[in-house]
């Protein structure tokens, strides 16, 4: 039990830093792809606004280059891959294939080489800061830039503090690493996964089960 509440955490906290409309999308997020488009086609600086799914599709069959047209077969790819897999499959394939730094490819491999722990062994804000090198893995790993990886666990918190998943008290807690961040992590685990468990009941009609191969 202890394993599949880590993944449910796990997967919970993906999908609300990595794409919070995980569940109500069918691979893309037009407004998003529009948005994104026109800021990246003024400024100098890019920004990117991928789904899960998107990424899963770089991840597996892409390269790193950036251009449009590796874009346009992203979109393509994640629209194959949401038909051919469930969101749960697609999440677990999320958590063991992407790319957490430091050569570590999925969750089994960040778990260890970060934390020497394997999955149902880490706490939550290992598993928090896990979580928030996804999006620049090379700038957010504990091992190369632990002030840039701080500062990455710390913006996640606030997220999640604004969007109402931990009160001011928890995020208070967890941050200072208290005696009562135990408690405040507890509270707010079970809270995370609530939420998380609705909304996939909500999309597929049933509560569905995050696997994870956990040989190393």
């Amino acid at each position: 039990m202890i394993i599949h509440e880590r993944l449910k955490l796990l997967g919970a906290l993906i999908v609300f830093a990595e794409d919070g409309l995980f569940f109500e999308h069918y691979g893309l997020r037009w407004r998003t792809i529009y948005k994104v488009f026109l800021y990246n086609l003024h400024h100098s600086k890019k920004i990117g606004g991928s789904t899960i799914t998107q990424q899963l599709a770089r991840t597996l069959y892409l390269s790193a280059e950036k251009s449009y047209w590796r874009k346009i077969k992203e979109a393509v790819l994640a629209l194959w891959l949401e038909q051919k897999y469930t969101k749960e499959e697609l999440l677990a394939l999320y958590i063991n294939k992407v790319n957490y730094g430091k050569g570590c490819i999925g969750i089994k491999q960040a778990a260890c080489f970060y934390y020497h722990k394997t999955l149902q062994e880490l706490e939550l804000l290992e598993i928090v800061t896990l979580v928030a090198i996804l999006p620049n893995p090379e700038r957010n790993n504990p091992a190369d830039f632990p002030e840039d990886a701080l500062r990455a666990r710390k913006k996640l918190l606030y997220r999640l503090y604004k969007g109402g998943w931990l009160t001011g008290w928890e995020a208070y807690q967890l941050l200072l690493q208290s005696e009562n961040a135990a408690v405040a992590a507890a509270e707010f685990t079970q809270r995370l996964i609530a939420g998380f468990t609705k909304a996939e009941a909500s999309r597929t009609g049933m509560i569905p089960e995050i696997k994870v191969d956990m040989d190393f």
